[in-house]
């Protein structure tokens, strides 16, 4: 039994600890995101055809833009400062808060030291980590509709875009997961209060 829970122990570590690796990652890539020669972006292409039969393929250049249509990528090759904030800030964003988050959530696992998850210092780390979790994510829904907005208007206009956003809540669940196994460990920590109480 002792084994099995060192082992797990050991995994949450380790999976926690690839959340901090992924985090950093992220960070980084979304810095060169911002500072780099040239941002991409995935646009949302209408269902238009350049003539009859005949469908939208090919890379299309329009100044210092271009639109690979079959992926819907669009690369700015002399972006704008608000160009590049947008480019990068949603996806550095994410990795702040997943690096935040994996951290948090690693430190309390190593700080159990062989006790039970239901602990005071457990429930705290995790509530902790589901607040910084529902900051992060928020932040990200909200800059990342005008970040899509900013970057489909750079499109050609012979193309005309749709300059629209898809803000997906998705991400929200995240927060909620982790407030809810916080309400599962304080309910643990209860009963454990109330079993010591009977002894």
């Amino acid at each position: 039994m002792r084994g099995n829970a060192k082992l797990s122990r050991a995994l949450l570590e380790a999976f926690f600890a690839l959340g901090v690796i992924a985090g950093v990652a992220g960070v980084i890539s979304g810095i060169v995101a911002m500072v780099g020669s040239e941002v991409s972006a995935i646009v949302e292409l209408p269902h238009q055809q350049l003539s009859p039969g005949r469908p939208l393929t090919g890379l299309i250049t329009a100044g210092s833009v271009t639109l690979l249509p079959e992926t819907g990528t669009l690369t700015l090759l002399d972006p704008t400062l608000a160009q590049r904030l947008a480019a990068g800030a949603p996806e550095l964003i994410a990795a702040l808060t997943v690096l935040l988050v994996s951290v948090q959530l690693w430190r309390a696992v190593r700080a159990m030291n062989g006790e039970t998850a239901f602990v005071e210092r457990t429930v705290s780390s995790v509530v902790a980590a589901a607040r910084t979790a529902a900051v992060g994510v928020g932040v990200y829904v909200v800059v990342q509709g005008p970040a899509q907005v900013e970057l489909a208007a750079a499109a050609p206009d012979s193309l005309d875009l749709p300059v629209s956003a898809f803000i997906s809540f998705a991400p929200l669940i995240y927060p909620l997961a982790l407030f809810a196994f916080a309400e599962v460990l304080r309910q643990g920590l209860t009963v454990n209060r109330e079993l010591e109480g009977v002894v």
